[in-house]
């Protein structure tokens, strides 16, 4: 299957795409007009950075104006730093007992056993291995009480 990997560089959007095991570039100039051109480099990771590295940079001065010093490579996230992150973000969305109540459960049953990973590094395997000793924990009710 084909990759498509939208990259906004300044204020052109980029879509870097994968077509016949070549890295093909996708954009439009500020007149309006679109580009879509092969850069002829087999579609790898070294090339994809290559790309964004360079060739995007090189075509951004073509165009007259000014490149970006150094872009941001993607952080790799420890999953406490990335729950506090969200749970922060979506507090404005949320009311606050009910965010407090999902940090409780979060602290309470996903960070004692993945708090301090990587998330590159979880399996779906180990997640569903967490997740039948939770259910093997916890029950349902099976019986409606009166």
């Amino acid at each position: 299957m084909a990759k498509n990997i939208r990259f906004i560089y300044t204020d052109i959007k980029f879509t870097i795409k994968e077509r016949y095991n070549k890295w093909w570039l996708d954009f439009y100039l500020p007149d309006g007009k679109r580009i879509r051109k092969s850069t002829e480099l087999s579609s790898n990771q070294q090339n994809l950075t290559i790309i964004k590295r360079q060739i995007i940079p090189d075509i951004i001065i073509g165009l007259g104006k000014e490149p970006v010093e150094e872009l941001q490579e993607s952080k790799e996230w420890i999953l406490d730093d990335f729950a506090d992150e969200y749970f922060e973000l979506h507090s404005t969305q949320i009311r606050e007992h009910t965010n407090e109540k999902n940090k409780q459960h979060y602290k309470n049953h996903v960070s004692s056993y993945f708090g301090k990973r990587l998330i590159s590094s979880l399996t779906p395997i180990e997640l569903e291995k967490w997740q039948n000793r939770l259910l093997l924990k916890y029950r349902h009710l099976t019986r409606i009480m009166q």
